[in-house]
C-alpha cells in the first residue's frame, strides 16, 4: 500500500495530527542541524515530502466536504 493511500484512509482529524507531529519533528531536525550540521539530510527531505503528501490529501478531503 502506498503512503498516499494510507493517508487517504485516515480521517481528516488524524491526518491533521500527523501533519502537526511531522512539522514538529522537522522543526526539531532543523534546530539540531544548526548545532550539528550534516546529519539527517535524507530524513529532513523525506519529512518535507511526506508533509506535502499529507497536506495534499488533507486539502482533497476538505474540498470534498
Amino acid at each position: 500500500m502506498s503512503k498516499v493511500q494510507e493517508y487517504r484512509d485516515l480521517s481528516a482529524e488524524k491526518l491533521q495530527t500527523k501533519v502537526d507531529d511531522s512539522k514538529r519533528r522537522l522543526a526539531k531536525l532543523i534546530n539540531q542541524q544548526v548545532t550539528d550540521p550534516g546529519d539527517d539530510v535524507r530524513e529532513k527531505r523525506n519529512l518535507k515530502r511526506n508533509i506535502a503528501r499529507m497536506m495534499t490529501v488533507l486539502n482533497e478531503k476538505q474540498g470534498d466536504a
